[in-house]
């Protein structure tokens, strides 16, 4: 999800609070918060990051948090008016579930049923119901559509939805709500046997991708179109497996690089993977993300970051998932060789660098890890240690206003700027209008050793500086803010 992360980084925000403290260094502002994580529908997008945080309707049913009597009811889309049960009780005979509806297979045919009510003047599509339940041997269940009335519009649709192999399960079902117009009431209802449903999850798909309605909108995809770029892979699948932007066709699944590789060198695998790094930022085309399998890269002059690329480190060379990689275990470094800037970035767009070590750079002007001087940066999960330059901002330099770079899970340790002259920031110096925004991070015995900023220098006039869950330690400057300073 790392291009819906970037695009939707200002998102409004449910997740609770737990603690807010407001500090004001000269004129620039720095907020510490932290906040917890929660995805209120189950579409695979935090709340943080979900435009619209009740897409789909989440039933679980029997959870006590959200029962009543017979009634569930928890935040939902506006469609949806009731969700209750008759008849059954809500227990669960299953160790997978703590919640469930259930009802025993001694009870008589035709008693329990699960009713799901809807408002058809804003529900005017088919929706897509899973359901998790235990598919009991011998027992039957079925889906009925019933108007205001109660009356059936049409009754078992899909004949019996259990088959018996007496194990949890996941059932995909499409309810055909378009064709029946006067249907207002979802029913699922036991025939006989034993039943145990668990929950559903009921949401508009049209083009049945795994995105809702309200996920394709947000993204700038289409609910008609499983590829809504064209380039060949799913929208589903540039979100939720490769991270790309499924509205781009330049972004596309990643292209690979591994500096051991033996094959065509075109980045097409990890058998054919570049083994040079600087060949395939040049190679391909703004947007591309790249997988870097663990190493040592050294760049010819500089890695020189095109405007939107996405970068992740930390693979073995098999992954075939995104979250298959471990950053911790495959440690993929970026190295200056102590005569070298690592990094460099002027193009404009949203560069995200994630699961690198940045070590060793040099240089006799700005930032000798990372010179940014158009556009953001997303740095997750990385180290930068020991860079040293002549000038302002040891690790990273920020020139371009108005961005909005973000920082999270990173460690700065051993950075320094300016080894004579009056130069500030030891790991990293923000110098126009920009909003920066840090989280988990640690930075320790970074140097400013002939000004200010031992670890951070702002300079930027009512620019912010967000710190959540942050650490400085030993950081050490020439004269005011050893760790931070703000002007």
């Amino acid at each position: 999800m790392e291009y819906l992360r970037n695009k939707w980084q200002s998102a409004s925000m449910l997740a609770k609070s737990m603690f807010c403290l407001l500090i004001v260094l000269g004129i620039g502002m720095i907020t510490l918060m932290s906040v917890l994580a929660i995805d209120t529908d189950h579409d695979g997008f935090d709340d943080s990051e979900d435009s619209n945080i009740v897409s789909r309707a989440y039933i679980d049913w029997g959870n006590p948090n959200y029962t009543t009597g017979d009634n569930y009811s928890n935040a939902s889309p506006e469609w949806l008016e009731a969700a209750f049960k008759i008849d059954g009780d809500w227990i669960t005979n299953d160790a997978i579930a703590t919640n469930a509806w259930h009802v025993p297979a001694t009870q008589a045919e035709d008693v329990g049923i699960l009713c799901l009510d809807v408002d058809r003047t804003i529900l005017t599509n088919n929706v897509v119901m899973e359901v998790d339940l235990f598919d009991h041997t011998n027992a039957s269940l079925y889906i009925h559509l019933t108007d205001t009335n109660d009356n059936y519009v049409v009754s078992n649709l899909y004949g019996n939805i259990l088959e018996g192999s007496n194990e949890s399960t996941k059932i995909y079902l499409d309810v055909p709500l378009e064709t029946n117009a006067t249907a207002t009431t979802i029913l699922m209802q036991r025939d006989s046997g034993e039943a145990t449903v668990y929950d559903w999850l009921v949401y508009v798909d049209k083009d049945g991708d795994g995105l809702d309605a309200d996920q394709e909108l947000q993204l700038g995809t289409s609910d008609n179109d499983t590829d809504s770029d064209n380039d060949g892979y799913s929208d589903y699948d540039e979100v939720f497996i490769y991270g790309t932007n499924p509205a781009n066709a330049n972004s596309r699944p990643p292209t690979f690089v591994d500096k051991d590789a033996t094959g065509a060198n075109n980045g097409t695998s990890w058998a054919n993977a570049y083994t040079n790094l600087d060949s395939a930022i040049s190679s391909e085309p703004d947007g591309i993300t790249f997988w870097v399998v663990a190493g040592t890269y050294t760049p010819g002059i500089s890695f020189n970051l095109k405007g939107s690329n996405i970068f992740y480190g930390g693979f073995a060379g098999t992954e075939t998932l995104l979250s298959e990689r471990n950053p911790v275990v495959n440690v993929t470094i970026l190295d200056g060789a102590g005569t070298k800037r690592v990094l460099t970035k002027s193009t404009a767009g949203t560069v995200i660098l994630d699961g690198f070590t940045v070590q060793n750079g040099t240089n006799s002007a700005n930032g000798a890890g990372l010179n940014c001087t158009v556009g953001s940066i997303d740095i997750r999960n990385c180290v930068f240690t020991n860079n040293i330059s002549g000038g302002h901002g040891g690790a990273i330099y920020h020139q371009s206003a108005g961005a909005i770079n973000t920082f999270s899970n990173c460690t700065f340790t051993g950075n320094s700027a300016g080894t004579s002259g009056g130069y500030v920031g030891g790991a990293i110096y923000f110098i126009t209008l920009t909003t920066n925004q840090f989280t988990l991070c640690s930075f320790i015995g970074n140097r400013a050793p002939n000004n200010v900023g031992g670890a951070i220098c702002e300079n930027a006039n009512g620019g912010l500086l967000r710190l959540t869950s942050c650490a400085f330690s030993n950081n050490v400057s020439g004269s005011s803010g050893g760790a931070i300073r703000s002007m």
